[in-house]
């Protein structure tokens, strides 16, 4: 991803921008709110370029801390 990433500020969620074991982007969004982390996620999801080939994983509760958590991740471009 060569430009910044530019989303809403919302409270109670939280972006991590991070690369995983293959050297693909992907944005972790992290909140309190089941529909919010979605929803968050998925404005991510259509603020990245078509050809980043972006898809949003399961919303996922964190077992120790509560906290709801969506993985969106784009494919590694040639």
């Amino acid at each position: 991803m060569e430009k910044p990433l530019k989303f809403s500020t919302i409270p109670g969620i939280t972006f991590d921008l991070d690369t995983d074991e293959d050297g693909a982007h992907r944005v972790v969004v992290t909140g309190s709110d089941y529909d919010v982390v979605l929803a968050a996620a998925l404005d991510v999801k259509n603020t990245l370029p078509v050809e980043h080939c972006a898809e949003v994983g399961a919303v996922q509760q964190h077992v120790a801390n509560g906290a709801w958590c969506a993985t969106v991740r784009t494919r590694r471009t040639s």
